[in-house]
């Protein structure tokens, strides 16, 4: 099923040129690399339908198929985060150690930065307590996600991190909702940052298209960063076209997930994004690995969770939401079709942060006027 999703982006048309956002023209880096880099975050993101929870033979078959596909790193999951969740969010370098398979891929982590806004003198201490002493055999790389605007409240952490030793990387989240001041002021902070492996742009709620993935992966290609990334979700079934738009827009770090399992409707796919895009070639015996592990565990993950792309996700998209608000009504079993939908358009648009009140209040209100609700909405809707 598919079905065009009308919203208003704040759109940087009406720019003539990357001068009028920034005050000078700039001209892309000629020491940057244009090689194509793909960093699989399966067990990352797909641990929002897990509680980040995964068997070790998954583990170890997951690692082994990525270290024979034309993939540079892996995102093994988030570091940081509390006892409640699984494993996957707690991960340290001891953890790391263990996992490393025998190969040249990286391994990474992601921080969640608003978990590190922390006076400064308690800042090696968290990042102590989070990722636990550097060792050799580690942690490769940290990913530190941050709304688009807080990333001059980043600055120490990145720098603490690179001074240990990690390579950073910096994921602009919900810039899709940046109007074309507020990204002048962004580029403006990535263009200050020292020593960064690259910065990507995160489609988090699912709703760019690929002209706005397009246009923002021009204007941040062309300013003085190393490298740029995209990391698209699928709310809208185009995290292939955006991440090809963006490829062709300049970025060489492109994410992607196993069965496209990821937050919400998921992500783009890796077995698809290799095919359609990677610059190196993928063996048979690779592909014949890759195709055995979603066969074993992530069909099965899917059967179970239920992500991708659908009409559900696209409405929620369509409305500025964040992905969760969709997943949290598609998890009530209880739901009619039409229900879940009605819900869904009863949450308030525009609402890029999750509040379980506002579901609850909209649960309410939906349910209050449900004898509104009829067929002709939903085929209307298709």
């Amino acid at each position: 099923m598919s079905m065009a999703v009308t919203t208003q982006r704040k759109s940087t048309q009406g720019f003539s040129n990357r001068s009028e956002l920034t005050g000078k023209a700039r001209v892309m880096n000629s020491s940057k690399s244009n090689a194509l880099s793909v960093l699989d975050c399966t067990l990352r993101d797909g641990g929002y339908y897990t509680n980040w929870t995964f068997s070790d033979a998954l583990v170890a078959d997951y690692l082994t198929t990525m270290s024979a596909l034309p993939v540079k790193a892996v995102e093994l999951g988030y570091a940081g985060k509390g006892p409640e969740f699984g494993r996957f969010a707690r991960l340290t370098n001891s953890d790391i150690c263990r996992f490393r398979p025998n190969s040249q891929i990286m391994l990474a982590v992601m921080l969640d930065a608003k978990d590190f806004f922390v006076p400064d003198e308690d800042l090696d201490d968290c990042l102590l307590q989070a990722l636990g002493p550097k060792t050799k055999d580690g942690i490769d790389a940290v990913r530190v996600a941050a709304n688009f605007g807080q990333v001059h409240r980043c600055i120490k952490l990145i720098e603490k991190l690179r001074v240990q030793g990690y390579r950073v990387f910096l994921n602009l989240m919900k810039i899709d909702l940046a109007t074309p001041s507020e990204i002048a002021q962004c580029l403006k902070a990535v263009e200050a940052l020292s020593d960064i492996e690259a910065v990507y742009i995160a489609d988090s709620l699912g709703s760019m298209c690929t002209d706005r993935v397009k246009d923002l992966c021009k204007l941040f290609s062309n300013c003085q960063i190393p490298a740029l990334g995209f990391h698209a979700h699928d709310n809208c079934g185009i995290a292939i076209a955006n991440s090809i738009s963006a490829r062709a827009a300049g970025a060489t770090w492109l994410d992607s997930t196993v069965s496209g399992m990821g937050r919400g409707a998921g992500n783009a796919r890796t077995e698809q994004l290799i095919q359609a895009i990677s610059e190196q070639e993928c063996s048979l015996a690779a592909q014949d690995l890759l195709q055995r592990l979603i066969v074993r565990y992530f069909n099965p993950l899917q059967r179970q969770h239920g992500w991708g792309d659908n009409l559900f996700y696209q409405v929620g998209a369509g409305k500025g939401l964040h992905p969760t608000y969709v997943q949290e009504v598609l998890n009530d079993h209880s739901l009619s079709d039409t229900q879940a939908l009605f819900w869904i358009r009863t949450i308030p648009d525009n609402r890029p942060t999750f509040s379980r009140d506002i579901l609850e209040e909209a649960r309410k209100c939906a349910f209050y006027a449900e004898r509104l609700v009829t067929p002709e909405i939903v085929q209307v809707a298709q």
